[in-house]
């Protein structure tokens, strides 16, 4: 089996350090992950080695079809809402969200995709995430189609760039609810043991 580093040699030019340190933890890491960066720090590079390393086994999505768009190689499935069957409003119960037709064909039909690799993630809010760490918790169940499995997020962007847009009473909401209405600033984020 090869190893991320045989990928590196596709690249036109060599990686920065920071971005081998990050694809090798990665890659022989598990569970949720942060990737920050300014822009032009080199994230889109690490999703491009990243498509080629783990190949129809990562989904990339943005928070917004023009970020979606501008994923290099075509490599955007769509925004993350319709990926993963997000409500556009705050979360219902969990159990009352349906799984869209395009969720189902991509992530619910097979096994697989093992990874998920969210760009502009930091535009999503406390409240988005729940509903993610419950659609994911779905979709790792087994079911006739599909063994159980273990899906990764991989959450992309700057924090300080773009931040969640809510509605006062939204905040208040998820202040209660959540601890924080940030993405990065919540109990679900603890939860999740995002590295």
């Amino acid at each position: 089996m090869r190893v991320i580093e045989d990928y590196y040699g596709e690249l036109p030019f060599p990686l920065t350090k920071g971005q081998d340190i990050f694809l090798r933890k990665f890659t022989t890491g598990t569970g949720h992950w942060s990737l920050v960066g300014d822009a032009g720090s080199g994230k889109t590079t690490i999703m491009q080695v990243l498509q080629a390393y783990y190949g129809n086994g990562i989904v990339f999505c943005a928070t917004s079809g023009v970020a979606n768009q501008n994923l290099p190689n075509g490599m955007g499935s769509g925004t993350a809402h319709s990926l993963l069957s997000l409500p556009r409003t705050m979360v219902p119960e969990v159990g009352s969200i349906k799984i869209s037709s395009k969720c189902q064909a991509i992530l619910g039909s097979s096994d697989r995709v093992k990874i998920i690799c969210i760009d502009e993630a930091y535009t999503l809010h406390a409240d988005n995430l729940y509903a993610i760490q419950k659609m994911v918790a779905r979709l790792n169940k087994k079911s006739s189609k599909r063994k159980e499995r273990n899906i990764r997020i991989l959450f992309v962007g700057d924090c300080l760039q773009n931040l969640a847009i809510a509605k006062p009473e939204e905040k208040a909401h998820m202040k209660a609810k959540y601890g924080h209405f940030l993405l990065f600033k919540n109990r679900v984020w603890e939860e999740m043991k995002v590295s």
